[in-house]
């Protein structure tokens, strides 16, 4: 599972930077505003909604401002955690989104 999160992460992050996160693995925690990749806010802001969409889930405002987003690795933590906490909301309550 955790090996289809990333590479689903990776496409949607290539598609919107042409920056291969799998490939450059060197550059899976630099942070996304400075530095070497300097992705713009806005991009960001389609990046989320892309990995909403593809994912079923939804990002909460608080993992945005807690920094979820900073770096592929801190992303891909952040989906796989929302994943789980789906799952788990599913087979407690039996109701899917």
């Amino acid at each position: 599972m955790k090996e289809e999160i990333s590479k689903k992460l990776n496409q949607i992050l290539l598609k919107r930077t042409g920056i291969d996160f799998q490939k450059q693995e060197e550059l899976q925690t630099e942070d996304f505003f400075g530095g070497k990749i300097k992705i713009p806010a806005r991009e960001l802001v389609l990046i989320c909604f892309d990995i909403e969409n593809e994912f079923s889930i939804q990002i909460p405002e608080r993992e945005l401002l807690a920094g979820s987003v900073k770096n592929y690795v801190r992303m891909k933590h952040m989906v796989e955690n929302l994943l789980r906490l789906y799952r788990l909301t599913v087979e407690i309550t039996g109701r899917r989104r």
